[in-house]
């Protein structure tokens, strides 16, 4: 009467101990503290394999009175260890026989249901091996040597694998994750961070349009914008802080840094938190490298229309279209201008741009440097502020000269400067009176009633020598253009001097 299954049998919790008696210790099995525990398979398989077996005699054998006790050798395990792990029996000095046997039945039973079969309290076998030893985990029938099967499609662990260390080997999840060297397979394939880098012959990516959906292609901003992008990127080295050996930690712009060593070399590349979000990865802590491929891509398409735009440009000013533009190693480069004269241009060994002729609206230099392959012939041509006429300034015997037009023509063939010239040493030394409206009477005597003279002849005499002016030149004034700017007539060649 009073059958109950095993599975809801209810034993007190044992550990392993010793027990020493009779000059002998042998392993035992001690109470442990605790809530009691139902008899299931795994724990009478677990209680089974804690119970000590030993060899012992008993100290008074009455069933062999021929032999001595200690003679008499037997095999088992003691009472007090099978009471406590059971709790079989009336007490704990005695063993009955059915009990043992029933144990070792139900131990039996329990190994065929884990092992196998189709009896095992899951809702498929456990394990099959079928006949031709393909073997089965969670499936009657296994496809191929090893065949396995889950009860579920979440994110807990299906098969892994560990080594001594309990360090993650392997790990596959039941939504088909997988993950080397990770315990948190988050994508398809998952290789954890800082395990080295992965190598291959190739990788090949999904990318025909049967699979994708929502297609929009960039326009010519997207691609400008892209390349803005790419100029703002910033590339760094760094290391792994996985390959770096821990070493004394340093404050370093509010950041802690560990100053350890490495023995493997630099890597090169860009910061996930300071890249495009086009190229990062959900999370925002990985980069996606076909995206980013692509970014590049987008980037030198880019520049390559900006490429065409110049190639545009100098082409419709003749510079690479033009038959007749040609380098030529011992000078330059020789081009056509828009009158179709054939033009020089070249840098010398000592960085000078030569040229025939430069034409700007705004020189700023630091120093000018003035000389024509004749030192004679070097002047600068300037224009009169009033009338528009030419004017050469040039240097003789270190004195500042000018002549009425252009450098290129009147410097040629000079041959005597001091009677075709008027220094400026000669005008200076003379005092020049400011330009006015005043008249030489007035600026000279009071109350007179005469007809002003020109201020050109004021600006040309000197205070000592005024009274002397003669009346024809007061009626004969000069123009003020040529007085001014000319202080000397080119046709006389008179000086300063025969003036006064």
């Amino acid at each position: 009467e009073n059958f109950i299954n095993l599975n809801s049998i209810s034993l007190n919790p044992v550990t392993t101990g010793s027990w020493t008696g009779n000059g002998s210790t042998i392993n035992s099995i001690e109470y442990d503290t605790g809530s009691n525990v139902n008899l299931t398979n795994n724990e009478l398989l677990n209680r089974l394999s804690l119970m000590p077996i030993s060899q012992y005699n008993f100290i008074d054998d009455g069933d062999y009175n021929e032999m001595s006790s200690s003679t008499v050798k037997h095999i088992g395990p003691t009472a007090q260890d099978f009471y406590k792990l059971f709790g079989l029996g009336a007490k704990d000095t005695r063993i009955k026989a059915t009990d043992m046997a029933g144990v070792a039945l139900a131990g039996i039973k329990g190994i065929l249901e884990t092992v196998d079969l189709a009896s095992a309290p899951t809702t498929t076998p456990s394990l099959t091996i079928d006949i031709i030893g393909n073997v089965g985990i969670g499936t009657t029938t296994p496809m191929a040597k090893l065949s396995m099967q889950t009860d579920n499609t979440d994110n807990t662990p299906a098969m892994a694998m560990y080594n001594s260390s309990s360090s993650p080997l392997m790990m596959l999840l039941n939504n088909g994750n997988f993950g080397i060297a990770t315990n948190s397979p988050t994508h398809v394939l998952t290789v954890g961070q800082g395990m080295g880098n992965a190598i291959a012959d190739g990788w090949e990516v999904y990318s025909s349009k049967e699979y994708k959906t929502d297609i929009t292609y960039l326009e010519e901003k997207d691609y400008e914008d892209i390349l803005d992008e790419i100029e703002d990127m910033d590339v760094a080295t760094y290391k792994w802080k996985k390959d770096v050996a821990q070493g004394p930690v340093v404050n370093y712009n509010s950041q802690a840094h560990n100053t350890g060593t490495s023995s493997k070399g630099f890597n090169l590349g860009v910061i996930a938190e300071e890249a495009p979000e086009q190229v990062l990865s959900e999370n925002g802590k990985s980069v996606s490298l076909y995206d980013y491929a692509t970014f590049a891509i987008a980037g030198v398409k880019a520049l390559k229309s900006e490429v065409d735009e110049l190639k545009a440009v100098l082409e419709a000013n003749g510079y690479l279209t033009n038959p007749d533009s040609e380098v030529q190693e011992d000078t330059g480069v020789v081009v056509i201008n828009e009158d179709g004269e054939r033009v020089e241009l070249r840098v010398d060994s000592e960085g000078t741009l030569v040229a025939d002729k430069i034409k700007a609206k705004y020189i700023e230099t630091e120093n000018l440097k003035i000389k024509s392959e004749s030192a004679t012939e070097s002047g600068i041509t300037i224009y009169d502020s009033k009338t528009g006429t030419p004017y050469c300034l040039y240097t003789e015997y270190g004195m500042p000269m000018t002549r009425s037009g252009e450098c290129n023509n009147i410097l040629e063939g000079i041959e005597d400067p001091e009677e075709t010239s008027t220094t400026t040493e000669e005008i200076i030394e003379e005092p020049i009176v400011e330009p006015t409206s005043t008249s030489t009477e007035i600026f000279i005597i009071e109350d007179t009633t005469e007809e002003p003279v020109e201020e050109e002849i004021i600006e040309e005499s000197v205070e000592k020598e005024i009274e002397e002016i003669t009346e024809p030149i007061i009626e004969e004034p000069v123009v003020e253009e040529e007085i001014i700017e000319e202080p000397v007539a080119e046709e006389t060649a008179s000086t300063t001097e025969d003036i006064l």
